[in-house]
């Protein structure tokens, strides 16, 4: 069946492995029908104007993140404003990766930032002892996440998700893997996102 979130890959030129591990096995729509959808779906992918390049990274971001337009143009004046050594793409993408949810996933919490959004809003985690139920919210330096119902469904594949997801270096996993630490904050030389953060920049910037 093609999802939604498989429609906007397509779309969008590019996996972004929005269904998890969907998107690892013959099913997904970009390996059975790599063409933007619609009435004439077969028709090729054709060329992109500089604007339309940066439109198309704008909705990447978008789709990856879950976010809306307005919270990603909030993003970008954070980005803008915070003093840094970084470029504001770079500090951008920092952000991003600093949310709760994109944390959740990258511990292998959930096959999916959009599963990871659900075990949050669900209250399945607390941060120093206290339920987080805010997505968005940005991790710190010493923070110590819980899952603190391991039996709810949203985990059943949890002991798998671990033997292949590792933790980046600003993480650090328990034993059990049900508990972690953030030692520093995520840097933008250490993430890989596949999608052009300076287009990003410049689409909002006009």
């Amino acid at each position: 069946m093609i999802t939604t979130q498989c429609k906007r890959c397509r779309r969008l030129r590019q996996k972004l492995f929005l269904k998890g591990e969907r998107c690892f096995t013959q099913k997904c729509a970009m390996i059975r029908k790599p063409y933007p959808p619609g009435f004439k779906s077969k028709r090729r992918f054709g060329s992109l104007s500089e604007y339309g390049r940066q439109l198309v990274e704008k909705q990447k971001i978008k789709a990856l993140y879950g976010l809306s337009e307005r919270q990603l143009k909030n993003y970008f004046q954070k980005a803008i404003l915070k003093k840094s050594q970084q470029s504001p793409a770079e500090v951008l993408l920092a952000l991003l990766e600093g949310r709760m949810d994109s944390t959740i996933f990258n511990l292998g919490w959930s096959s999916s930032k959009r599963q990871a959004r659900q075990i949050v809003n669900h209250g399945l985690i607390s941060a120093n002892g206290k339920t987080v139920k805010i997505p968005s919210q940005q991790v710190k330096i010493e923070d110590v996440l819980r899952i603190k119902k391991i039996k709810s469904y949203l985990f059943k594949d949890l002991d798998q998700r671990l033997k292949t997801k590792r933790p980046p270096s600003w993480l650090v996993s328990d034993k059990d893997g049900v508990s972690a630490k953030v030692i520093k904050l995520p840097q933008a030389g250490e993430l890989e996102v596949n999608v052009d953060m300076p287009l990003i920049i410049e689409y909002f910037s006009k």
